[in-house]
């Protein structure tokens, strides 16, 4: 039988670490290794709340205790995430939302090769 603490770190960890785990990944490209990584560190926490002694183990009180793989995490919150600015804002404000966005990234971008060449310049002078 699960003892109360067990439960109480579960739940914890459902609602404080992993939003904090998965922050902005719904709108983040992520790669299967990252993804990996996530999953492995959720796979430690369980191993460490319940003290499991094999992979299986691991697996089998994730599906009990309702813990989600990392990428049907970032699934769900991704459909959260669109359905959210669907309803509050209308696809062209969100267009010019992103193209704002990428203008600023193009604007950092551009700022750092010119501060690049301009510190390769001064050290090529001196």
């Amino acid at each position: 039988m699960l003892q109360c603490t067990e439960l109480v770190c579960v739940q914890l960890m459902k609602s404080l670490c992993l939003p904090v785990l998965l922050y902005a990944f719904e709108v983040l490209p992520l790669a299967k290794s990252e993804i990996a990584t996530l999953s492995h560190v959720l796979d430690r926490a369980v191993y460490r709340i319940f003290g499991c002694s094999s992979a299986e183990d691991t697996k089998f009180i994730r599906t009990v205790i309702d813990l989600l793989s990392v990428d049907l995490c970032i699934a769900r919150r991704l459909h959260k995430f669109v359905q959210k600015y669907a309803v509050t804002y209308t696809w062209s404000s969100l267009f010019s939302y992103y193209y704002c966005v990428l203008a600023e990234v193009f604007l950092v971008i551009s700022f750092c090769i010119v501060l690049y060449f301009l510190l390769y310049a001064a050290s090529y002078c001196d």
